[in-house]
């Protein structure tokens, strides 16, 4: 989406889409000091409705892109995520499983 049209279309999801991407792997923030924290990728994609978070371990996050699974498949990376994450993943509003 984009600020004020969450539906529209945008240059990550065109490039997602393109590339076949089915995994976003986060981690870790910023190294140097001089580098601002990248708030689209730490806060957007937990509130993304295109991406399931399926692994958290502190810094490190990973979401999978709904559309490149089907609902099943969806279903047994985020059981498979949540047995093996050492942090407890939350429950957001872009996930479409249940916690």
């Amino acid at each position: 989406g984009l600020r004020g049209d969450p539906e529209a279309t945008n240059p990550v999801d065109r490039a997602a889409e393109e590339l076949d991407v089915t995994y976003f792997y986060l981690s870790p923030g910023s190294f140097w000091a001089f580098q601002k924290p990248r708030w689209e990728l730490l806060h957007g994609l937990w509130t993304s409705e295109a991406v399931t978070p399926v692994y958290l371990d502190g810094t490190v996050m990973i979401f999978a892109v709904n559309e490149a699974f089907t609902e099943a498949q969806l279903e047994e990376v985020v059981e498979s995520g949540r047995r093996d994450s050492p942090d407890e993943i939350p429950a957001v509003a872009g996930a479409e499983m249940e916690p």
